[in-house]
C-alpha cells in the first residue's frame, strides 16, 4: 500500500486538510482535539472523515471507553459498589454507543459535503 510511504501519506493528509477547509465543516469536527494531539505525537492518523464507517466505529468506541468510561467509573462513581466486570461492560457499551453516533456523523458528513475517499486523494 502507498499508505506505508510517509511522503505519500503526508501528501494525502495535506489534500484532505485542504478539502476539509474548503467544506463548511466546522474545524473541531473536521480535526478533533484527539486527532491533533496524536499528530503532535508523531502518529500518522487520517482525519476522521477519511476512515470507513467500521474503522471509525472501532476507533471512537475504544477511545471513549478507555478515556471516558473507565475514568468516570474510577473517579466519579467510586462510592457506588459496582463490580469490575459490570464497570467494564458499562464502559464498553457506552463506548459502542458513542462510537456508533460518531461513525454515523462522520459517514453522513462525508456524504453531505461530497468529500473524496482517502484512496482517491
Amino acid at each position: 500500500m502507498t499508505e506505508d510511504i510517509p511522503i505519500e501519506f503526508e501528501r494525502k493528509y495535506l489534500e484532505a486538510i485542504q478539502e476539509l477547509k474548503e467544506s463548511t465543516i466546522w474545524g473541531n469536527n473536521s480535526l478533533p482535539p484527539v486527532h491533533r494531539y496524536l499528530r503532535k505525537l508523531g502518529v500518522r492518523v487520517r482525519p476522521p472523515h477519511y476512515y470507513s464507517f467500521q474503522s471509525n466505529l472501532v476507533r471512537m468506541s475504544a477511545y471513549f471507553s478507555v478515556f471516558f468510561g473507565l475514568p468516570v467509573w474510577l473517579f466519579v462513581l467510586d462510592g457506588i459498589s459496582t463490580s469490575v466486570p459490570i464497570a467494564l461492560l458499562r464502559a464498553v457499551l457506552t463506548g459502542l454507543f458513542f462510537g456508533l453516533l460518531m461513525s454515523v456523523y462522520y459517514w453522513g458528513s462525508t456524504r453531505t459535503h461530497g468529500l473524496s475517499t482517502w484512496e482517491d486523494l
